[in-house]
């Protein structure tokens, strides 16, 4: 049971990761003065979000450490 609950909190951070990394992708800044610099640190941080998402994913899945995914279920 507490090895099935790691791999849950594992794939909630995996998916934490990549709704911020959405979130980040689809913003889109208010402040007309700035606006350029928060547009591009914004989707900078999107692309780090979003690597840092599938890095972790990656490797826990190779380590076996993440939930099965089936689509049968």
């Amino acid at each position: 049971m507490k090895e099935e609950t790691k791999k849950q909190v594992r794939i909630a951070i995996v998916g934490l990761f990549g709704v911020l990394a959405l979130i980040c992708a689809t913003s889109e800044p208010i402040n007309q003065d700035t606006w350029f610099k928060d547009f591009f640190i914004s989707k900078s941080i999107a692309a780090l979000f979003g690597y840092i998402a599938y890095r972790l994913a990656k490797y826990w899945e190779s380590k076996g450490l993440l939930p099965e995914m089936d689509d049968d279920v």
